[in-house]
């Protein structure tokens, strides 16, 4: 989700946010120098949201009520992302889940903290923000372009007031004193939680001690509103929260009095897990935080200081990435690292940890393998905004020729992978001249024609016709793009389809006795199928007419 990565790279528009809204009248409350808010948006209506035209909002759909989200407010919203050309690169609606964040927080661009700011719940609108309100002259490659000017169709559908917590009074909490940063422990973070719990008559019932009590999100302390605190807490952040109902339930064997409970929490720190794996074969907690936000890609040379569970020193190791030159489980940990960052990574998946020959040989099977590791430093493959023409040819036949290696050897996945990095090395050659154009046509020919032979091989059809119609697009009369695309149309049972892609390859190349073969299995299903019919819808037809 580009939206989720845009924490921390908020454009540089200047002022506080909700401070620039109220000096407009569109946070809700009365203008500078007691001016009354505008007249209401009209659909179809666009207006500044900034003084200097930075964040444009046109209304596309009114919303219900007057109340707008306020800063530290948690909204639910859905959103597509284009360039200013119409090109979409970013759609909550395509993933058909919202997207959620906390304003006046920075987790968003600045055109996003401001402009959502001033809607209202089920409101639709047009956002349009300058470069200086959205990604500013680095962009966001390879899909932002530096200086970029974009445009956000977004839909408000809720936001969540911090004080209470579950949206029905059982956790109900005012902070005290502000924390750091932005971000909060999810589900399966473990926290680390300074509190002192007491009882309607105001007398302690439990209290944390100094270093506080370490325990994680979706297990629970005491009470359960306590965790439902420490989730919505930035680091550092005190507050005071009551607990009615089921935020005071007891969490396990626990005895605590009945009633309303206060409790003065400090969220001292978390430590982040992640799920590294959707099915939670590979997960990495994090121990210590990395430097900048910068991650390894495939093709990095990584660093890394490595000590399993239970043993004693660290060995530097170093590997190249996506080249099966260390476990699956362990590289996957660490490319979701930042430079200097140390984890606990837990590979538990049997899939995971492969290839065989960096498996320990003592591991046993089912046995969980654990490791503290540290990257410690990564050079990133350059990526194809970083490289001139020549060197994104030159990188295309790299990565297409390695492509071929990984075929030949039956690695199909891993194949796929390197012919998909190819094509996106030339896969915009505006700035390419004439020959390095013909030069790319060429090298694209062979790189959808290789993907189609993979997606044949994985049995994906539909993959494999696409593929075949890139290659055909440059090139009609490739006799191995007609031939593959007629056995991906015949395997979906679309035999006219096929028939005809075979008869253009024995028009191009009448010895192909591969393409005869084929034309003569789908002509004999054809005829087949054709009985069938007859006898089917014959019998039907006779009975018809003897009851006519």
């Amino acid at each position: 989700s580009l939206m989720g990565g845009m924490g921390g790279m908020g454009g540089t528009g200047g002022g506080d946010p909700m401070a620039q809204l109220g000096s407009m009248g569109m946070g809700g409350g009365a203008g500078a120098g007691g001016m009354p808010p505008p007249p209401a948006q009209k659909v179809g209506e666009e207006r500044n949201v900034t003084e200097d035209g930075g964040i444009k909002k046109k209304l596309l759909a009114a919303g219900e009520g007057y109340d707008h989200p306020e800063a530290g407010d948690e909204v639910s919203v859905h959103y597509t992302g284009r360039l200013t050309d119409g090109t979409k690169f970013d759609s909550s609606v395509d993933r058909g889940t919202p997207f959620t964040f906390t304003i006046g927080q920075g987790q968003v661009i600045k055109g996003w903290d401001q402009g959502v700011a001033t809607m209202i719940k089920g409101e639709k609108a047009l956002l349009t923000c300058t470069s200086e309100y959205a990604y500013g002259k680095a962009g966001s490659p390879p899909t932002i372009p530096a200086d970029a000017t974009l445009e956000f169709e977004v839909e408000l559908l809720s936001w969540k007031s911090v004080s209470d917590i579950n949206g029905d009074g059982s956790v109900i909490k005012k902070r005290l004193t502000e924390g750091s940063g932005w971000e909060k422990p999810k589900d399966m973070d473990e926290v680390t939680l300074r509190y002192t719990l007491c009882g309607a008559d105001g007398a302690e019932v439990a209290a944390s001690g100094d270093e506080g009590v370490e325990f994680a999100l979706s297990e629970g302390h005491l009470v359960a509103g306590l965790a439902s605190a420490a989730a919505n807490m930035q680091v550092g952040e005190k507050a005071r929260v009551t607990l009615r109902d089921d935020g005071a339930r007891a969490v396990g064997d626990v005895q605590v009095p009945a009633g309303e409970l206060t409790a003065e929490v400090e969220l001292v720190g978390f430590k982040a897990v992640t799920k590294v794996t959707p099915d939670g074969g590979v997960l990495r907690k994090t121990l210590k935080e990395g430097e900048g936000y910068e991650r390894p890609n495939d093709g990095a040379t990584v660093k890394v200081s490595l000590k399993r569970a239970g043993e004693d020193g660290a060995t530097e190791v170093e590997w190249r990435t996506d080249e099966e030159e260390a476990l699956d489980g362990l590289e996957r940990a660490v490319m979701g690292m930042k430079k200097g960052e140390t984890c606990l990574i837990t590979v538990s998946g049997e899939q995971y940890l492969l290839p065989a020959a960096h498996r320990p040989a003592e591991l046993a099977e089912g046995e969980a393998l654990v490791y503290e590791a540290t990257l410690t430093d990564f050079t990133k493959e350059k990526e194809t905004w970083e490289l001139d023409t020549a060197g994104k040819l030159e990188m295309a036949e790299s990565k297409k020729a390695a492509g071929n290696e990984l075929f030949k050897a039956g690695k199909m996945e891993r194949a796929l992978k390197r012919y998909e990095k190819a094509a996106q090395f030339i896969e915009y050659d505006t700035q390419f001249g004439a020959d390095e154009k013909a030069a790319a046509s060429k090298i694209k020919v062979s790189i959808f024609g290789n993907r189609a032979a993979v997606a044949l091989k994985l049995q994906q059809w539909a993959n494999a016709i696409t593929d075949c119609e890139k290659v055909l697009a440059i090139d009609a009369l490739h006799v191995k793009a007609h031939f593959r695309r007629g056995t991906a149309r015949a395997a979906l049972g679309d035999h006219d389809a096929a028939l005809a892609d075979f008869k253009k390859v024995l028009e191009l190349d009448p010895t192909n006795r591969d393409a005869r073969a084929q034309y003569k299995r789908v002509r004999a299903k054809v005829a087949e199928q054709d009985r069938k019919d007859m006898r089917t819808f014959g019998g039907m037809f006779e009975k018809m007419a003897a009851e006519d």
